[in-house]
């Protein structure tokens, strides 16, 4: 049973270092995809899932966004006050998203209308999640392979 094990383990070692050790062209295609905030064109933060709504009826579009809090960090850089309150904010937030590094979409000049904490005592997750009302979405073309 023990040679079994070990077994195993010998071919994921194999799987996975000859994986490492391929070539980069040679890899498996890996889909990357980070959504970063933006305050004067300086990343401060990421989220976990941004969820974008335009009506044909409003000139603003509505989003929502959602991370996991890690630590006490907030995004305290556009509110430039030394506290977070959805009435405080000084600049205005964009968002970007990237697969493989490549922009995708982009928000452009968000404006909070509500923050919200929740708090799950059973892994003590702290979640927060923000509504905004952006001026403008930029969807970018996928570049070509």
């Amino acid at each position: 049973m023990i040679n079994a094990i070990l077994n195993k383990l010998k071919f994921l070692l194999n799987m996975i270092l000859s994986w490492f050790i391929r070539p980069k062209e040679q890899r498996p295609p890996t889909l990357s995809t980070t959504i970063h905030i933006m305050i004067n064109g300086k990343v401060v933060g990421a989220v976990q899932s941004l969820n974008i709504t335009e009506r044909s009826n409003s000139d603003h579009v509505d989003v929502k966004a959602k991370r996991v809090r890690f630590d006490r960090a907030q995004i305290a850089e556009a509110f430039n006050k030394g506290f977070v309150h959805v009435c405080s904010q000084v600049y205005p937030i964009d968002f970007e998203v990237k697969e493989t590094n490549n922009p995708t979409v982009e928000v452009h000049n968000a404006w909070v209308k509500s923050l919200a904490s929740s708090y799950v005592h059973k892994d003590y997750v702290i979640v927060d999640e923000m509504e905004f009302e952006a001026e403008s979405v930029d969807e970018k073309d996928k570049p070509k392979k």
